[in-house]
């Protein structure tokens, strides 16, 4: 439990290293089991208030079964992902920069760099009138890196080439993004 959390509280989210417990979330003397199912990742400070609710003089909202077990796995999940480490990372460089002598991240870290075949896809996209159909297609067929590449560089583009313009504009008329791609507020 403590691996697929990343030793953070389910409930705070608080980075805990050893300071983190297994708390019950149907508790043993009521018939709760101690398989991990029944399990929950807890700082001392939450597992405290999960357990500390007193009915007769209640403070506070209880927490469900089914709110702890959410929790939980959407903690699993984000670590899983290794999206909840690239956001610890990016707020714990935010929050050194400006001595930038502790940075996490190396300045010399280069970004990936698209392939030939996405530089020559954009260029295409720039230089020449097509059917609105055939770069849609092209776009899918080309790498997640390449397809980021070619969108960012026509995004960066629009307040300097009318061209960068047209051509998002037929891209989002068409199947070209997938639902997870989409521009927020364009039309599907």
């Amino acid at each position: 439990m403590f691996i697929k959390c990343g030793r953070l509280c389910c409930l705070c989210l608080k980075q805990c290293g050893i300071n983190l417990e297994a708390a019950h979330i149907f508790d043993k003397h009521k018939g709760g089991s101690d398989d991990e199912d029944n399990g929950i990742p807890l700082c001392f400070d939450c597992h405290q208030e999960i357990g500390g609710y007193n009915k007769k003089h209640p403070k506070g909202n209880k927490f469900s079964t089914e709110e702890l077990k959410a929790k939980r796995n959407r903690v699993y999940s984000l670590v899983d992902s290794g999206a909840i480490y690239a956001q610890i990372i990016a707020e714990q460089v935010r929050a050194r920069t400006p001595s930038r002598e502790t940075a996490l991240i190396p300045e010399s870290l280069d970004a990936p760099k698209p392939s030939s075949e996405g530089k020559k896809f954009l260029e295409m996209l720039l230089k020449e009138e097509v059917e609105t159909e055939a770069p849609a297609r092209r776009l899918k067929l080309l790498s997640n890196l390449d397809s980021a590449f070619v969108i960012d560089e026509l995004l960066s583009m629009t307040e300097q080439l009318e061209t960068a313009i047209q051509t998002m504009g037929r891209l989002s008329a068409t199947e070209a993004f997938t639902p997870d791609q989409q521009i927020p507020g364009s039309v599907s």
